[in-house]
């Protein structure tokens, strides 16, 4: 289990992260011979969810159909929530304002599923700090950016996913600067999702970047890419799975 201590042990700098990135990244482009590679996860990695989250809760509430349950004090209570305050599960979060009642945090969870990958609400995520210039500086010095986005259903949002890195100029998902890599299997989790893509991943080029919020998939890929600069992000994450050696912890991507 990831402890505190454990990472501040394993703390890096953004600022010092990049330099070498970038120097890596630009050797190997010089060279002609393979590209560099950098995957990055969008959920909770590149992009912050907690704004889709809250508009989707704020739909919810405000929807005066009378076939809705939910009491006024439920509404209430959900209307407390703030972004600071989530956790990476929804139930946990709706216990901590004191929605409490099953059958109605059933239906808030029900609900939410619904929403959550749909494209009209994807939109609302907004970029962790850093997270764009980041990228962009290491796209510019020859890397091609791997997207991937396990959380996310193909179906329902890939115009929405494609939206949101095209409004923050990030490099196109699509083409030689970019690669965007959507789950389009309901029963395929994030990490399964990730452990698929090891092989055509590996085919493709020289992996020197990666960066998850999740310890399991930054496990993953350590083992897949041993000579990768791996990087968990610690926003927010589903498990405390204990990280294996080599893999550095940063805040967010401010430099």
């Amino acid at each position: 289990m990831i402890d505190a201590q454990e990472l501040q042990n394993r703390s890096i700098e953004a600022g010092e992260l990049y330099e070498v990135l970038v120097d890596r990244a630009r050797d190997i482009f010089s060279r002609g011979k393979t590209l560099p590679l950098v995957i990055i996860d969008l959920d909770e990695t590149l992009l912050d969810k907690r704004p889709r989250v809250m508009k989707i809760l704020a739909d919810l509430i405000m929807d005066q159909d009378p076939e809705i349950p939910l009491t006024d004090d439920v509404r209430t209570c959900v209307a407390k929530i703030k972004p600071r305050a989530m956790k990476p599960d929804l139930r946990e979060t709706l216990k901590d304002v004191g929605v409490e009642d099953e059958g109605m945090v059933q239906w808030l969870l029900t609900e939410y599923e619904k929403k959550a990958a749909l494209d009209q609400y994807i939109m609302f995520d907004l970029p962790n700090p850093g997270s764009v210039d980041f990228i962009k500086g290491l796209s510019t010095a020859g890397a091609m950016i791997l997207y991937l986005a396990g959380e996310r259903n193909k179906n329902k949002s890939q115009f929405g996913t494609e939206r949101s890195l095209s409004m923050y100029e990030l490099p196109a998902p699509r083409g030689e600067v970019g690669a965007l890599f959507m789950n389009d299997k309901d029963e395929l989790n994030d990490l399964r999702f990730k452990q698929g893509l090891l092989k055509p991943i590996s085919e493709a080029g020289e992996v020197i970047a990666v960066f998850d919020n999740e310890p399991a998939a930054c496990n993953l890929f350590k083992r897949a890419f041993p000579d990768a600069s791996v990087t968990m992000i610690d926003s927010s994450r589903t498990s405390d799975d204990e990280l294996v050696d080599g893999i550095s912890v940063m805040k967010n991507f401010m430099r």
